[in-house]
């Protein structure tokens, strides 16, 4: 159907151009940011499941962080089972990529780092076993003199954002703590939430621009 037949212009062009425009943004996005995430700064060992789902893999993470800073051995309360800290995790570590001040905190400079860990998933089919690999980026805010590790997170604290890059896409969630103990893990909508989701996506590209100009 060409542009000058009578019925093109009967659809919506727009609204099939922009989607086109879109995918192809976010394809470039997870590429870049993958790509990014194979070069980190330094590397930590986590005795996490590498290969749980999303969620449990952050309930693991919790628990191995509250046993490595404190000794805590009580559970974290969460939903569904977590499973056994049976595996090894590499926290791929970044010198932060944007620093700022706060008027609400006179003389405290505030850092914003990045801490990646790669999620392996393994399915089997007729014939072998496949692995593919996703990406979990966690957005950390410390002071700006603080170390680069992931040891001292708090997720729902001083971790509060991130994103997970898998097959092409960019998918944005927050990590809000309820309570002592109760981590609620929500993905970020764009239709619910969207000023938070396209920050989350901004932030990522500041990222991704600083590792540009240092590299």
């Amino acid at each position: 159907m060409q542009p000058e037949n009578p019925l093109f212009g009967k659809h919506n062009t727009d609204k099939i151009a922009t989607e086109v425009l879109n995918e192809a943004e976010e394809q470039e996005l997870s590429k870049k940011t993958s790509q990014a995430l194979e070069h980190p700064d330094a590397i930590e060992q986590f005795k996490v499941d590498v290969s749980a789902q999303e969620r449990n893999f952050l309930e693991c993470l919790e628990l191995e962080l509250l046993s490595t800073n404190s000794g805590n051995t009580a559970e974290t309360i969460t939903t569904g089972e977590t499973p056994p800290l049976d595996a090894k995790a590499e926290a791929k570590l970044f010198q932060p990529h944007d620093k700022a001040e706060s008027a609400w905190h006179p003389g405290v400079e505030f850092a914003t780092s990045v801490i990646g860990f790669d999620l392996k998933q393994t399915f089997k089919n007729t014939d072998d076993e496949n692995e593919k690999t996703d990406h979990l980026l966690l957005f950390k805010l410390d002071h700006a003199d603080a170390d680069m590790t992931a040891k001292d997170l708090e997720l729902g604290t001083n971790c509060r954002f991130g994103a997970f890059i898998r097959e092409g896409n960019v998918q944005p969630f927050t990590i809000e703590k309820i309570g002592a103990e109760l981590m609620q893990f929500i993905y970020l909508d764009p239709e619910q939430y969207g000023e938070e989701h396209t920050a989350v996506r901004d932030e990522i590209r500041m990222f991704l621009q600083r590792r540009q100009q240092d590299s």
